[in-house]
């Protein structure tokens, strides 16, 4: 059976939190091993590139810590927020952190939030940037979901609901 870790990279119990909750419903519902990592009320060090320490074990001693040096996830389902066109510091710093990882075949995808409205919010070039990421580490990017937030919390639609199920299955598998 495959294990998903999902990363909510969101600090605030806002729009992130909501797809957070569906998420581990779904994994509850769908039988679905799963680990949840939400930074809301952690704080994770960005990585300081100490490459001869990762190769081994991260050296960085925080929450993250014993999720990369136990990492036995079959799937990522990345959560963030949108912040000026891109991640937020969180998110990019679980990225950083994964780099020592050995990720061959992985299943990775992304649900974000921006509440730009009319326009793309950023959608491109983080989809861009994690599928540069997926390649680098060998991962199968399987998609990238962008739910548009327009400044508020919003509830989540029947097509919400669609993708966020979706990108799951498409990880769990």
């Amino acid at each position: 059976m495959s294990r998903v870790l999902i990363f909510n990279g969101s600090p605030r119990k806002a729009n992130c939190f909501n797809i957070q909750n569906k998420v581990v419903d779904i994994c509850i519902k769908k039988n679905i091993d799963y680990k949840l990592f939400s930074i809301e009320d952690s704080e994770i060090k960005g990585c300081n590139h100490c490459i001869n320490v990762c190769s081994i074990n991260c050296a960085l001693k925080d929450p993250l810590y014993p999720i990369l040096n136990n990492f036995d996830y079959s799937g990522i389902l990345l959560i963030s927020p949108v912040y000026f066109f891109s991640l937020n510091a969180q998110t990019k710093a679980f990225i950083d952190r994964t780099n020592a990882l050995n990720m061959n075949d992985i299943k990775f995808g992304s649900i974000i939030t921006s509440s730009w409205g009319k326009e793309i919010g950023g959608r491109d070039i983080i989809s861009n940037m994690l599928k540069r990421y997926t390649n680098s580490k060998n991962m199968k990017f399987v998609g990238l979901y962008h739910k548009k937030t327009y400044d508020r919390i919003e509830p989540l639609s029947i097509g919400d609901n669609f993708w966020i199920e979706y990108l799951l299955s498409k990880i769990s598998c």
